[in-house]
């Protein structure tokens, strides 16, 4: 159940230029001729790719690290590793390019607005890994908000948790 909550985040894929956010800067998203149908459709595309990118990760990090230990202090040491060498640099890579497709007129304050509730959930992950990392199994939804936003805008893989 840990990859479960790597995978909320985790997009990626092609950059068509556009919208731009800088690692931890503020989001913006220009409006672009798309419509909703195919912003969806290439924004999903990239959450899909994303997440088997995540996947692949996170398992040859478990097979590395067969052993995370059992103290407290161990298992935080690896979940802090997790976050910030996959979960984060996915997560980054997935706002700037789902930003980077710009979004249909009109629907600009909707996309950052989805953006910024996914960095809050990855900040929220940062701030506390183990807890990310252990609590995944349990009722602890840092991306519950992305979750929502994705959901209401019509995507079905963006945002799936």
């Amino acid at each position: 159940m840990i990859l479960a909550g790597l995978l909320v985040a985790g997009c990626g894929g092609d950059d068509d230029g556009g919208g731009t956010t800088g690692t931890g800067g503020q989001i913006t998203v220009e409006a672009k001729s798309l419509s909703k149908a195919e912003f969806i459709e290439r924004a999903d595309e990239i959450c899909r790719a994303r997440t088997e990118k995540v996947e692949a990760e996170f398992n040859a990090f478990l097979k590395r690290n067969a052993d995370l230990g059992s103290s407290r202090a161990e298992q935080g040491a690896a979940a802090k590793e997790v976050v910030e060498t996959i979960y984060l640099p996915a997560g980054e890579e997935q706002i700037d390019r789902i930003a980077s497709l710009g979004a249909p007129e009109g629907d600009e304050q909707q996309i950052v607005s989805l953006l910024e509730a996914i960095r809050k959930g990855m900040d929220e992950a940062e701030d506390h890994p183990l807890r990310f990392v252990r609590a995944l199994s349990i009722d602890y939804k840092p991306f519950a908000e992305a979750e929502e936003l994705a959901a209401a805008y019509g995507f079905s893989e963006c945002g799936k948790g």
